[in-house]
């Protein structure tokens, strides 16, 4: 079991999805989970529709424990004294969005996004100065960049 994360571009709501033969979504078609804790941050998007993607692509964020170890390494990347801190004052500031967000499922909608796609381009230079034994730490971040980015462009990132 881990987190897996998947990225979409240009949703529209689509009021004819594509159905496969046991009545489930198919083709370029989803439906967007709110973590009931964090509503506000799929906006511009709401539940229970059906919305069609331009692009969608994914990447394994890890096992639960490797991407909580991952995200408080990003939360003193961000001055935090570690990710505690984020959770227990509800902070705002560089990657809070993501720091104090579910760790298992949820959709982060295009407003979030634009915010966390910022932040990673601003941090980005002192990301790939963080040290570890494989470059894990790095890697991650590019692929939370690139996430974001996408997403940025009337899309969600959704973790499942």
């Amino acid at each position: 079991m881990g987190l897996d994360i998947s990225f979409y571009s240009n949703l529209k709501v689509n009021e004819t999805p594509t159905l496969n033969k046991y009545g489930d979504l198919a083709g370029n078609n989803i439906q967007l989970f709110i973590s009931p804790k964090f509503k506000a941050r799929i906006l511009p998007f709401i539940e229970n529709t059906v919305y069609s993607y331009e692009t969608t692509e994914s990447f394994r964020a890890g096992s639960y424990t490797s991407y909580n170890g991952w995200r408080n390494r990003l939360s003193q990347l961000a001055g935090f004294t570690d990710i505690r801190e984020v959770w227990t004052n509800d902070i705002q500031g560089p990657f809070t969005e993501l720091l104090n967000f579910s760790d298992c499922e949820g959709t982060l909608g295009t407003e979030v996004c634009k915010k966390l796609a910022k932040d990673f381009a601003d941090f980005y230079d002192e990301a790939a100065k963080v040290t570890d034994y494989d470059g894990w730490f790095f890697d991650m971040y590019k692929s939370w960049k690139t996430a974001f980015e996408v997403a940025s462009n009337n899309g969600a990132v959704v973790f499942h």
